[in-house]
């Protein structure tokens, strides 16, 4: 399911950067992807959950060095992570498994000092949160496959808003 999802969503993303007549540049992400021993569907959603904190904390710390549309845009996919976490935790919760706490703090790839580097740490995140929604895409059952396919496909169009570089194989850990 991961690879059929994967292509799906490079395909999603390839007619996006067509339409929108811009060029990515030589540059790609993931040339090389990596097999991974799939975890459990309740792993997966745990290990999403996870990220889920970590990508909310760097938007919040990347929104206030943001120009004024950039930042209303950046509080929109901040309320859709926000929902996506209390989602993955009522899920959890209702299946019986521990709910993963966040941290106080995590360190940024990127620290945020300007429009400039609030973008790329927004890129660099939605980029890195890829594989976790294509574990979950993997293990999930086929009633949450579309729904799950949905968010990793729109998360790969939505990082391309933020750093329009062509993602060979969205939802895969890659070299």
């Amino acid at each position: 399911m991961l690879l059929w999802g994967s292509l799906a969503t490079a395909a999603a993303g390839y007619a996006a950067l067509c339409s929108a007549d811009t060029d990515p540049g030589p540059h790609v992400i993931g040339e090389q992807r990596v097999d991974v021993a799939l975890p459990h569907a309740n792993t997966a959603m745990a290990n999403l959950l996870s990220q889920c904190y970590a990508i909310i904390f760097g938007y919040q710390t990347a929104i206030a060095y943001l120009t004024s549309a950039r930042a209303d845009a950046a509080r929109d996919r901040l309320a859709d992570y926000r929902g996506l976490r209390d989602r993955l935790a009522a899920r959890l919760g209702d299946q019986k498994v521990a709910i993963p706490t966040a941290h106080a703090a995590y360190q940024l790839p990127v620290q945020p000092k300007s429009d400039t580097t609030a973008t790329r740490l927004i890129g660099l995140m939605e980029t890195r949160m890829l594989p976790y929604l294509g574990q979950w895409l993997a293990t999930v059952d086929a009633d949450g496959r579309s729904t799950v396919l949905g968010l990793l496909t729109s998360g790969a169009g939505y990082d391309l808003g933020w750093s329009p570089t062509v993602n060979v194989w969205p939802g895969y850990p890659t070299a």
